[in-house]
């Protein structure tokens, strides 16, 4: 009862939130800290809270970006959970700064063993019938930013790898052109070939990638 008493004392906008949180706010370990940072109920140890807070609160600043989420209009709430079956694990809510009213729960990761990790976000939209995502924390991602982070992880790779074609081709181009240069200062080859032997060997080394 104390725990939420505190924690409604020391609401605060999400946005007001973040910037004490990246002030080094909510730095200390001790308990009276932590319920400043928003922690409302918890069954883990006392001093699990800070770096539950860290790591939690990297999770909400992926969300931000979200229009389904207002910086301004909501505060943010933790809570550590203790399911009958499974294990303890945390989720963070978003709430209405006027009515304290729930707007959407996400749990990172589930602790219930039959659904063992799983993320999910409950929401005020279907009145909390059911999970409006349940799958990872990509899906998550994907409900509010409408963003793929699986897929855009992987069009990053390709677009990595298609730059390293693209420079080693270059190096391999000017290797052509310097070794054409020496050739033609050796009187190997003369200057009036050297565009069609640069020609030449280029396609092999495209052929070649």
């Amino acid at each position: 009862k104390e725990r939420s008493n505190k924690m409604k004392d020391n609401k605060i906008t999400l946005r007001q939130f973040i910037e004490k949180f990246d002030n080094g706010e909510f730095d200390n370990n001790d308990v009276s800290t932590q319920c400043d940072a928003g922690w409302y109920d918890w069954f883990c140890k006392d001093s699990s809270l800070r770096n539950k807070t860290y790591s939690l609160t990297k999770k909400i600043k992926q969300l931000l970006p979200s229009s389904k989420i207002n910086q301004d209009t909501m505060y943010v709430f933790f809570k550590n959970n203790c399911p009958c079956v499974g294990k303890l694990y945390d989720d963070f809510r978003f709430c209405d700064m006027e009515t304290g009213e729930v707007i959407y729960t996400i749990c990172p990761a589930v602790g219930y063993t039959k659904t063992f990790g799983r993320s999910e976000v409950w929401g005020k939209e279907n009145d909390f019938k059911e999970a409006i995502v349940a799958g990872t924390w990509n899906d998550v991602l994907f409900f509010f930013l409408g963003v793929d982070k699986k897929k855009e992880r992987e069009e990053k790779r390709i677009a990595v790898e298609e730059r390293k074609k693209e420079k080693d081709l270059l190096k391999d181009e000017w290797a052509v052109r310097e070794y054409l240069i020496n050739q033609i200062e050796d009187k190997t080859v003369s200057s009036d070939n050297w565009y069609e032997f640069t020609t030449v060997k280029l396609i092999k080394i495209s052929l070649a990638l």
